[in-house]
């Protein structure tokens, strides 16, 4: 493939985006008309992964790179995708933006509108692995979203990557707005029993969904990190039963014998500044010999 715009991507391999979009894949391309439905499958979980990895890392870099440039073969003898050198790539992007300071406004355009377009599609295949479609596709072509659902995590974390390397880049420029990134639902499903073994209660890992990206939560059940699952027996998505407090019933546990003592709350002005700061506040908490507590931020 040569190098081309990321929205031109399809086109220029020869394929109808069109049907691909409406998960007519034979119709997609002259020469996989007369190919069985996993053969299909095949080539357009390639296609996707080529235009949707290297294709959208190219149209940021704006250079080709070699397939084995993110690539590694495992001890099965298959080739998966290896993103230990793509910080080089993404590098070399920061330097560029920032030695062409008139290039950066188009620039953080272009890579916006590109992402968006990524994650149209990534939302497309979210759409397919749902149980009341997917079951189409698996019978008109077998493997398909096996194959796909190896691809669109790195496609996400990439994809996460590079929306970082802007924002660090030129962070000066607009965002256009923010993406959510969701992965499809076995895989979902799957992310979740890792961090269920790990001890993650419910509510943790509904909470951990809803507020950090995709490339966080997969980086904790890499490293298996664990939760003490002490007293989570029951929680749910909607409600932690360890750690949620009934403000109704709930008493300050006094050390005055008088059980007057203020509550023990920090300065939230002190707080408040050294957020606006961008650092980070630290609370340290003293117990005088009167038994009254003050505290430092």
């Amino acid at each position: 493939m040569p190098l081309c715009t990321f929205s031109k991507y399809l086109d220029t391999a020869g394929y109808r985006g069109s049907e691909i979009w409406n998960a007519s894949f034979q119709q997609s391309h002259s020469e996989i008309k007369e190919l069985t439905g996993p053969q299909i499958s095949r080539q357009v979980v390639a296609l996707l992964q080529a235009w949707l990895y290297y294709g959208l890392l190219e149209s940021v870099v704006e250079k080709k790179i070699e397939v084995s440039y993110l690539m590694r073969p495992d001890i099965d003898g298959n080739r998966y995708l290896y993103s230990r050198n793509l910080h080089f790539a993404l590098q070399m992007k920061v330097f560029e933006l920032r030695a062409n300071p008139g290039r950066q406004p188009l620039a953080s355009i272009e890579i916006q509108q590109n992402l968006g377009l990524a994650h149209d599609w990534v939302s497309r295949f979210v759409a397919w692995s749902h149980p009341s479609f997917r079951p189409k596709l698996d019978e008109e072509y077998p493997g398909f979203m096996e194959q796909l659902e190896t691809v669109v995590p790195a496609v996400i974390r990439l994809a996460e990557a590079i929306e970082q390397m802007r924002l660090y880049a030129v962070p000066e420029e607009p965002t256009l707005g923010t993406l959510t990134w969701r992965t499809p639902y076995p895989v979902a499903s799957r992310r979740r029993s890792g961090l269920k073994s790990l001890g993650w209660c419910a509510f943790q890992i509904k909470l951990l969904e809803d507020t950090v990206n995709q490339s966080t939560i997969d980086w904790l059940v890499v490293c298996d990190m664990k939760q003490d699952p002490l007293g989570h027996e029951t929680c749910t998505a909607k409600a932690c039963a360890r750690n949620d407090i009934d403000e109704s019933t709930y008493k300050q546990a006094h050390i005055c014998q008088d059980g007057r003592c203020q509550k023990i709350l920090p300065n939230v002005h002190k707080v408040m500044a050294i957020l606006k700061e961008n650092q980070i506040p630290v609370i340290h908490l003293e117990v005088s010999n009167t038994a009254k507590a003050r505290d430092q931020c």
